[in-house]
């Protein structure tokens, strides 16, 4: 059997959808159609069903899913052993970090280490959804957690800081008006009011919702209200200013992570490396600083 084959099947298997499988994959949806089809041909079955909500896995597609999962795994360790050994400092090396991070963390450090080491080539994927380091969808993760998986290393790089975040001139408009009447920018998954608007500005109403951070912080920019920002994208927009304490969550501390197999490949040692120290130089913005000091930095500004 074509291993190609079974990766098409996985990734449809996985997602649901051919066109989304097709991004995965770097393919159009017409390869992965034709390729789904002649592995059903082959093993005489219907490996799925067909619906107007998408692909659903078949009783047959349920027995290949696991057995086409376990041969993934063999592949995908096979290559981290040979890539792990690998002391060359050429080739490619795969980020994943929520998008936030890349720009306001990270796009400097790559720009950096891209002069230092002009034969390594980085690619980022920009997003929240965890990729596997095992099945090699990435080589280094940059998350946001306290709970790394048990097969992976890594460094820890520091706590994630929080601050409330608002306009100038919404501040102004603002003035003299008691908290309670100030609206608050939250999640979609902010079903009651989240902790920090309870303890800063306890009864005011939403007055929007979104389900990315950076939509978050526009809308803050534009003066529709305050919001919970973390403190690096806080830093990095333009027209907000810090109106609270930073401070910190359990389970948001920022790691850098590697699968375990790949700890001894060259090119991510000397990237890992050169990252961590960089960081370390960043722990500050990470952290977020003082109010105090906040409203001196923007005083001598």
């Amino acid at each position: 059997m074509n291993w190609d084959d079974l990766k098409y099947f996985l990734a449809v298997a996985r997602c649901g959808v051919v066109s989304t499988a097709a991004k995965s994959l770097g393919v159009n949806h017409t390869t992965v159609s034709r390729r789904i089809s002649a592995l059903e041909e082959k093993l005489g079955s219907r490996l799925f069903e067909r619906g107007p909500n998408g692909f659903r896995l078949s009783l047959a597609g349920e027995e290949v899913v696991e057995l086409a999962e376990k041969m993934e795994a063999q592949a995908s360790k096979l290559d981290r052993h040979f890539q792990g050994r690998d002391k060359s400092l050429t080739g490619v090396i795969r980020i994943t970090a929520p998008q936030t991070l890349l720009l306001t963390l990270f796009a400097d450090i790559i720009g950096d280490f891209a002069k230092l080491f002009p034969d390594i080539r980085v690619e980022c994927h920009a997003g929240d959804e965890v990729v596997s380091l095992a099945r090699r969808e990435a080589d280094i993760a940059f998350r946001v957690t306290d709970t790394p998986q048990d097969s992976l290393i890594g460094r820890r790089i520091g706590a994630m800081g929080y601050a409330v975040f608002a306009a100038p001139d919404y501040l102004t408009r603002m003035e003299g008006r008691p908290m309670s009447e100030r609206g608050w920018i939250g999640w979609f998954t902010d079903r009651t009011a989240p902790t920090w608007v309870e303890e800063f500005m306890p009864g005011a109403p939403c007055v929007a919702r979104t389900n990315e951070a950076m939509s978050k912080a526009a809308f803050t920019a534009q003066g529709m209200g305050y919001a919970l920002l973390g403190c690096p994208m806080g830093a990095a927009t333009p027209g907000v200013v810090q109106v609270s304490d930073p401070q910190t969550y359990p389970g948001f501390d920022l790691w850098m992570l590697t699968h375990q197999d790949m700890r001894s490949t060259a090119r991510l040692r000397v990237f890992k490396d050169f990252a961590y120290n960089a960081l370390k130089q960043k722990r500050k913005l990470i952290a977020g600083v003082p109010l105090e000091s906040a409203l001196l930095e923007r005083a001598e500004a």
